[in-house]
């Protein structure tokens, strides 16, 4: 996972718990849907196995995840001149996340349901069935996520839900990179904007888990 991913990084500084405030001068570019391709979703699949080490039906739960990326994965999504993919790799590789973990950019499709960390969230998501596998508990979450845990408060104590209304793209992957913090193996989406898209309704706070410490 990124620098302080799924924490509270404010612009400019930086803090701990669970990902980083995303500077908002990029704006996403959406795109109208284009077809599923299973091919692509299979080897979506195959990489989160490989990759996250649970098999996929523990990994996407009861389809809530998969529903995440059925969207379609896309190229060629652009916030600004980077794809999400680009901008979520570019938080990693420097200071005490020298591991870049591996992105995809993706489709989170119309209905979905995915979290994060707060108070003070950022771009960063992860999905109910890591939270629910980690048995709600912020130890086993974060490290799952490898995310730096503060010294003086720990991990952040709540995961807040969020429902996007519209097909939004975005990059997904799975925190492998950094096992200074963790031994990774959850999902983790970075949504470019998510700020922009809350204020403007299209991705509203729906659900509130709180976390064991």
């Amino acid at each position: 996972m990124a620098r302080d991913p799924f924490g509270g990084m404010t612009e400019g500084g930086s803090d701990y718990g669970y990902q980083y405030q995303i500077p908002r001068r990029e704006r996403t570019v959406r795109k109208a849907p284009e077809r599923f391709s299973l091919a692509e979703f299979g080897r979506e699949i195959v990489t989160g196995f490989v990759m996250g080490g649970l098999s996929s039906a523990a990994f996407y739960g009861a389809g809530r995840a998969v529903e995440a990326v059925k969207g379609s994965v896309r190229s060629g999504y652009k916030c600004g001149n980077k794809t999400p993919s680009e901008i979520a790799r570019s938080w990693q590789g420097v200071g005490k996340y020298p591991g870049i973990d591996e992105y995809t950019d993706v489709t989170v499709a119309k209905g979905t349901i995915l979290y994060r960390g707060e108070p003070n969230g950022t771009g960063y998501f992860t999905t109910l069935d890591a939270i629910e596998q980690s048995g709600r508990d912020a130890t086993t979450i974060f490290e799952g996520l490898q995310v730096e845990k503060n010294p003086m408060h720990g991990y952040r104590g709540e995961m807040q839900g969020y429902l996007f209304n519209e097909n939004i793209a975005s990059a997904y992957g799975i925190a492998n990179a950094n096992p200074q913090f963790g031994k990774g193996g959850l999902p983790q989406y970075f949504v470019p904007d998510v700020q922009d898209l809350i204020n403007k309704g299209i991705v509203t706070p729906v659900d509130n888990i709180k976390l064991y410490k």
